[in-house]
């Protein structure tokens, strides 16, 4: 009998332990930071990934026409509301504050950005795989720029947002969490501020072809100027339809008054960028006929449909898949084979009679 205590006792004492094991060991199929950053593929994947919400300009995320239809540029054609284009029922003001919105920045740019400051906070050179210190610094950089180029976004959609750089902790106090929005010129001025600094540390190219739509001084630059148009511009300079929006402690979130000085401070951010980009060889693109004459026709088209290694040096911005064809397809005329979902209003048939356009 005592024999048979001690062999279910051992056996106890051996289960339990053997469970107590198994249970604490950590999945085998998910990966950790640790795991992530002492691998050269994982961290260019995980930067790659913050990367992903650059919005295509043209087809925006789901197959749908991106911005150009809320403007006054462009009629898509309402029998493509079968296939699932709700920005004809913005155009036509058929929406509400329910209303689906492909591109979603509020909920997927704040997940690039936080993405991007764990990459900063945890991206290490890795001697074994060729990744330097100098690779480190530039990804970091990316990264930083592309924190900037998501809260530019976010302002540019949705105005005064609220706004803390850096990550905010899983136990942060409610107080934290409910952080009310910030007046949108101090956004405008941190975004500016990181923008000038990055542009004199990332290069303006890179040889390597694969690193193709990579963040530049170029790209900074760009981003920079064109902020600083629309915050210079009288829908959020001194419009008095903003006056009294405040945040949750009473701070007013757009100036009152309208400066004028702010549109110095975008041509001179222009100026700065045309003769950056001129410098390192950006130009205006050109199709040249048999006479040597230019061809504007062919100089517009192949300006948007041909890369830089295909000589089109006017790219500032390169987001590298971009899915023209579709939008193309959807612009040529009717009995042309192809989609023709897309059209200009009669107000622009009516500019190109004009001498000057």
């Amino acid at each position: 009998m005592k024999i048979l205590k001690y062999v279910l006792y051992t056996t106890i004492i051996f289960v339990s332990s053997a469970c107590s094991d198994y249970l604490d060991k950590m999945p085998d199929d998910q990966l950790t930071l640790e795991m992530v950053f002492k691998d050269k593929t994982r961290t260019e994947d995980w930067l790659a990934g913050v990367y992903t919400n650059i919005p295509d300009p043209y087809w925006g995320y789901t197959r749908e026409i991106s911005f150009d239809p809320l403007s006054d540029d462009m009629a898509p054609s309402t029998g493509w509301e079968q296939f699932g284009w709700s920005v004809i029922a913005k155009q036509t003001g058929n929406w509400s504050p329910s209303s689906d919105w492909s591109p979603n920045y509020w909920s997927e740019l704040p997940k690039r950005i936080r993405s991007a400051y764990i990459f900063i906070n945890n991206v290490k050179a890795n001697e074994a795989q060729k990744v330097t210190e100098d690779d480190v610094n530039n990804m970091k950089y990316e990264a930083r720029f592309l924190i900037a180029y998501y809260y530019s976004l976010l302002i540019d959609v949705y105005g005064p947002i609220p706004f803390k750089p850096g990550i905010v902790s899983g136990d942060a106090t409610e107080e934290e969490l409910m952080l009310g929005q910030t007046p949108f010129d101090e956004i405008v001025d941190w975004i500016d501020k990181e923008l000038i600094e990055l542009s004199t540390l990332l290069p303006a190219s890179y040889a390597e072809n694969q690193k193709f739509g990579r963040a530049t001084s170029i790209m900074c630059l760009a981003v920079r100027a064109r902020m600083l148009l629309f915050a210079a511009s009288p829908l959020v300079n001194g419009n008095p339809d903003y006056k009294g929006f405040v945040n949750n402690k009473g701070i007013e979130l757009f100036n009152e008054t309208y400066d004028a000085g702010k549109w110095t401070i975008a041509l001179n951010a222009c100026k700065e960028l045309i003769q950056v980009a001129e410098t390192n060889g950006h130009q205006l693109y050109y199709e040249y006929n048999a006479d040597g004459s230019i061809d504007p026709f062919l100089s517009y088209q192949n300006m948007m449909f041909k890369k830089t290694t295909d000589g089109n040096n006017e790219i500032l911005f390169a987001r590298t898949d971009v899915n023209s064809s579709a939008y193309e397809q959807h612009s040529n005329p009717r009995g042309t084979a192809v989609n023709v979902g897309l059209g200009v209003n009669q107000s622009w048939v009516a500019e190109l009679y004009r001498k000057n356009v």
